[in-house]
């Protein structure tokens, strides 16, 4: 019962990974940078039953809100928590984006009314 629980997750895991790579995919824009305050990298452990799976966000900056409310607004989407109708935690919505993001990382940008936040991805 437990493996079947760990793959389940597992599954939802790269589920939301999927989504996230086919936004990226199909939905190609851009966004200028000014006015974006930077925050530091962040790793979040996702705890799949038991075993703690680090997954990190660089080049993260915030317009509008703070470097905490993007850190847990990762988190979620990572973990899969909280999704609201939009696809994403908190009712934000999100795109790629064209911004300098290391390589292996995906460019996001995640926007509601007067906030946004852009963060590179880990998976690309």
């Amino acid at each position: 019962m437990k493996s079947w629980l760990q793959w389940k997750r597992i599954g939802v895991l790269a589920s939301a990974v999927a989504l996230v790579a086919l936004v990226v995919a199909l939905v190609p824009g851009a966004q200028a940078s000014s006015g974006f305050e930077s925050c530091a990298n962040k790793t979040i452990k996702i705890d799949l039953e038991g075993n703690k799976f680090p997954v990190t966000a660089k080049a993260i900056s915030v317009q509008g809100t703070t470097c905490a409310a993007a850190y847990e607004f990762i988190k979620l989407t990572y973990s899969g928590e909280k999704i609201s109708s939009t696809g994403y935690p908190q009712n934000y919505k999100c795109k790629s984006a064209e911004f300098k993001v290391p390589e292996g990382y995906i460019p996001t940008l995640c926007t509601k009314p007067g906030k946004k936040i852009k963060y590179g991805g880990q998976g690309g």
